[in-house]
């Protein structure tokens, strides 16, 4: 507070421009921790959230790959009981129709 001849100038006597002014200083210091603080947090959930999005992503691409391997396999087995060609097509059209199933039972 300021000082006047000796004694504090209380709220009372302070001008509204200057108790708005100060109002707003306080609001705007209040703001900036409070975005401070959001991005803080924000950091946080990333920081922790990364090491998840990896595990998940190499789990992903290792049960592609054992699919593939699992549908190869399948192609092999059908091809010593019938022409390659057809063993192949039909281990694809089986996979197509389980893609579809999935997409299917997804969009509900």
């Amino acid at each position: 507070m300021k000082q006047v001849h000796g004694g504090e100038i209380g709220l009372a006597t302070r001008p509204v421009a200057e108790l708005l002014g100060d109002a707003a200083e306080h609001a705007q210091g209040v703001m900036r921790a409070e975005a401070q603080l959001i991005v803080s947090q924000v950091k946080d959930g990333i920081d922790g959230a990364m090491p998840k999005v990896a595990l998940t992503a190499s789990a992903f691409l290792l049960a592609t790959v054992s699919l593939i391997l699992l549908l190869v396999a399948s192609v092999l087995f059908l091809s010593t009981l019938m022409a390659a060609w057809a063993a192949t097509l039909i281990v694809g059209a089986v996979a197509g129709v389980a893609a579809l199933v999935v997409l299917s039972v997804s969009k509900r």
